[in-house]
């Protein structure tokens, strides 16, 4: 067997929306020449990420906060939808439309014009990060389409280090931002372990 340095190299977003931005960290490790274990790699398929998203559209629709503001009225919503940071092959407009249905089938609100929210995310570009850290950046997305709440979430890869074992988790995570107040209303995450390896050093 042959004694060899290998480098790993993966993507880690912060969090962020639909447009297809990047944004990735570079983690290098050195493992031994004679590994203690192989990397372990769980089958996370399209069916978990779509049972993990419907769960998550199920717990907003329920909670105290959208129970509140749909009570007497249906307000407008602009659905942005997941933002993918893993650059990998997740359909993810198959998990935006599987959510937007779902959201129409509760009857709980009215829609803003996705094509007009498309146009208005191109127009203003609005930074991803943004987006999903700070509620206020998507006011003036959510007023060009005359909404009252907008919904963004993200797909992403988040790696924990220990001293000896490096895990990285799939994470999927949607937030309700309230446009009035400029505030996330509700937010919820689910997460998914995709590997993990034994490191006798890592850099």
């Amino acid at each position: 067997m042959k004694h060899s340095f290998m480098k790993h190299r993966l993507l880690t977003a912060l969090i962020v929306g639909t447009g297809l931005l990047l944004s990735a960290c570079t983690n290098t490790i050195k493992y031994d020449t004679k590994p203690l274990k192989p990397v372990v790699k769980t089958n996370v398929n399209m069916p978990e990420f779509q049972k993990a998203t419907q769960s998550m559209v199920s717990a907003m629709l329920q909670s105290p906060q959208v129970l509140e503001i749909t009570g007497n009225q249906r307000p407008k919503l602009a659905v942005f939808g997941l933002v993918d940071f893993t650059g990998e092959d997740i359909d993810i407009s198959a998990l935006n439309n599987g959510m937007f249905a779902q959201i129409g089938q509760s009857a709980k609100f009215n829609f803003a014009d996705p094509t007009a929210l498309t146009k208005a995310d191109q127009a203003q570009s609005p930074n991803r990060y943004d987006l999903l850290e700070d509620a206020t950046a998507s006011k003036a997305l959510s007023q060009s389409v005359g909404a009252d709440f907008l919904l963004i979430g993200e797909v992403s890869n988040v790696v924990r280090s220990q001293p000896q074992q490096k895990e990285v988790w799939y994470r999927l995570s949607l937030k309700l931002v309230d446009e009035r107040s400029g505030q996330f209303l509700w937010q919820e995450r689910r997460e998914f372990l995709k590997s993990q390896k034994k490191v006798i050093y890592g850099i």
